[in-house]
């Protein structure tokens, strides 16, 4: 756990526990950070109880939040994919890194981000992928002023019916 002191209002990074269950207004902070991420011709997100309890029982992931503790909101999150490739090892999938805008430059996403990184290195993770959709140019200058490098590469989406 992890905490950004400010005068008024501290922000505690933590682990999301598999046994924690959402209250209302998690779910609802949840699914408005989804919305941040999303692309325009994307579905809304639809976060519900039931879905965040199937997440959270896929063993490798691990959700970190940051909530602040003046007003109890989770106001930012990231996701850990823990994964094994042939012939590299562990490597790690960042997912789901997203702010709320007002809590952006003032050390929360970079206290997110190096808890990140010590939850990849203590599961002996050596390397970590990220991807962030080009409009998001706040949140790729924030990645390579970080250290990551861009890696060139197309991703593409299928949907299955």
């Amino acid at each position: 756990m992890s905490e950004i002191n400010e005068t008024t209002n501290p922000i505690v990074i933590r682990r999301w526990m598999p046994g924690d269950a959402p209250s209302v207004e998690d779910l609802k902070d949840l699914n408005a950070l989804l919305q941040e991420l999303k692309a325009p011709d994307d579905p809304e997100p639809n976060l519900t109880r039931e879905s965040f309890v199937e997440y959270m029982r896929y063993t490798n992931a691990i959700l970190f939040i940051a909530r602040d503790m003046a007003t109890k909101h989770v106001v930012g999150m990231a996701s850990l994919y823990v994964k094994r490739l042939m012939g590299i090892g562990l490597t790690g999938d960042v997912e789901e890194f997203v702010l709320k805008e007002e809590y952006r430059g003032r050390g929360v996403a970079e206290a997110m981000e190096t808890t990140l990184r010590i939850a990849a290195r203590e599961r002996g993770i050596k390397s970590l992928f990220l991807t962030s959709a080009l409009w998001r140019t706040a949140a790729n200058k924030f990645y390579r002023r970080r250290g990551w490098t861009h890696y060139a590469t197309n991703t593409y989406w299928l949907i299955l019916d």
